[in-house]
């Protein structure tokens, strides 16, 4: 009998890591959202309503860019998913070989303003657009951080060769900036998704080069996913974004 219930233990346990790791593999491209929720669009052209969960669905109409939607459907249930490519592969001048990625995310029903329809949550975020300015230029992320989320505290150090400054922001968002030869920044994003941190980084061009986003790799685990990309906004250098669980980190180091 023991050994029969140590067998059916052990079934069962393999069982759910099967479910958990099929689970994960699939993680959408925003970590939830309830029926009722508003949303906002971050799809740099608009975001298509269809009359079907698919995207071969009819196109209703286009949900402009920083616009709220109402949520009809839930991340509790399952939802049709898809992928659907973000970035493309290419290669620049110095034949520097870039990845490309697919956005993973679910078809959910939605309502905007008297309209009905289904979106692809790919491009659904719970927080505010970037603004958009003169030329397509979006607002850098410091300053998208104190707005959206408020500032909170700040620390700053310096010495002979360093110069450390912290923030700390609603919701647990927190930045770090230790600068000197070379520049290091951190930030800490709960509650978000490695997907919705990417689609502000892409449409913000941090690490792009002529439009392009630079994509070196990705790795990615049951439990975790990190993307490199090339990066020369404080000098040459890479940015780096982590996800585990439910918080994204984005890390990048520079020199000058």
């Amino acid at each position: 009998m023991k050994h029969y219930l140590q067998s059916r233990f052990f079934k069962l346990l393999l069982l759910a890591i099967a479910f958990t790791l099929s689970y994960i593999e699939q993680l959408p491209a925003i970590n939830h959202y309830f029926e009722g929720d508003t949303l906002y669009v971050w799809a740099e052209g608009g975001l298509i309503i269809r009359d079907t969960n698919s995207i071969s669905g009819k196109r209703i109409t286009v949900i402009p860019y920083g616009d709220k939607i109402e949520v009809l459907g839930s991340t509790l249930y399952s939802l049709p998913s898809d992928s659907i490519k973000f970035i493309e592969p290419w290669q620049d001048a110095y034949q520097q070989q870039y990845t490309g990625y697919y956005l993973k995310g679910r078809w959910v029903r939605i309502k905007f303003q008297d309209i009905y329809g289904y979106v692809f949550d790919g491009y659904l975020s719970h927080f505010p657009a970037p603004h958009r300015g003169e030329y397509g230029y979006y607002e850098h992320l410091t300053l998208y951080l104190e707005r959206v989320f408020g500032e909170l505290n700040q620390q700053y150090q310096s010495g002979k060769e360093y110069v450390l400054k912290e923030k700390y922001y609603g919701q647990g968002v927190s930045f770090k900036n230790i600068g000197a030869k070379t520049a290091y920044v951190k930030i800490v994003f709960p509650n978000l998704s490695i997907q919705e941190v990417l689609v502000f980084i892409k449409n913000s061009k941090m690490a792009s080069e002529n439009d392009q986003p630079m994509l070196i790799e990705s790795h990615k685990t049951p439990f975790s996913e990190t993307l490199k990309f090339k990066y020369y906004e404080n000098g040459d250098g890479f940015l780096y974004l982590h996800e585990v669980g439910n918080t994204v980190i984005l890390e990048s180091i520079s020199w000058c």
